[in-house]
Formats: C-alpha cells, sequence, structure tokens
C-alpha cells in the first residue's frame, strides 16, 4: 500500500491516548479468513496440521517467522551447546581431567586463618572416619 491509500490517524482530544486491545491493522482481510488464519496457527501448535498444508503464502509466513525466531535464539543456543560440550569433555575425556587443587584447609592457611583450616580437617576427619575411613 502506497502512502497515499494510508489512512490518517484518528484525531483524539483526550488528553488520555485510546487503547485498544488489538491495534488497528493496516491489512485488512475477511472475518472468515482470519478465523482460519487463527484456528491454523493453533493446529499447528497441537501437531493436528503441519506446515506443508498449509496454503503456500501463509506456509513462506510461517517459515519467514521461525527463521527470524531461531536466529534470535542463535546465541542462547550456541551457548548451550558450548556448555554441553565442555561438560562431557569434563566428564568422559580422560586427556583433559583437572589437576586438583589445593584444599580448603590449604586454602584456609594461604588465607591465614588456620582456626578454620583446623575445625574443616577434624569436621572432614569425623565424617571420614563414620564410612570407616580417613583422609589421606
Amino acid at each position: 500500500m502506497n502512502e497515499g491509500e494510508r489512512p490518517a490517524p484518528e484525531q483524539n482530544d483526550s488528553p488520555v491516548p485510546a487503547v485498544s486491545p488489538h491495534p488497528q491493522a493496516l491489512i485488512r482481510i475477511s472475518d472468515t479468513a482470519d478465523q482460519h488464519i487463527e484456528r491454523w496457527a493453533e493446529d499447528l501448535l497441537n501437531d493436528r496440521l503441519q506446515v506443508w498444508q498449509l496454503p503456500r503464502g501463509l506456509a513462506a509466513f510461517w517459515w519467514m517467522a521461525w527463521n527470524e525466531g531461531a536466529a534470535s535464539r542463535q546465541p542462547e543456543i550456541d551457548e548451550a551447546i558450548a556448555d554441553r560440550d565442555r561438560y562431557y569433555n569434563r566428564a568422559f575425556n580422560p586427556t583433559t581431567l583437572q589437576k586438583p587443587g589445593p584444599s580448603y584447609a590449604e586454602l584456609e592457611r594461604i588465607r591465614g586463618n588456620h582456626e578454620n583450616a583446623e575445625r574443616y580437617e577434624k569436621w572432614l576427619n569425623d565424617l571420614l572416619d563414620g564410612f570407616g575411613r580417613s583422609t589421606p
């Protein structure tokens, strides 16, 4: 539609703008067509209809919207895939085993909290003794 055919915006002298739950559409279709499209959308969501069963123009519109949605989520998908790969490699790839760092007690001693280190080691020894083992 060119600018000459576009309807003029409504003038409203009220200080509060009129708000409609449904914005005014610039493209108009019949109520019957609108009802069919809404029903098809619901049927697509509920797997009662497949995209290939839609009219070609509507299917093209659906694919365009689907691709836009997928592209907008691609950074999140890439991050999830990287997390998945990293966690898998950490769990199942023996060549990437992490060298264990200092224990909590050693870190507390480095920080100068010798009392916390002693308390933690006592707690750990008591815990492991309950399982019939002691700390290495």
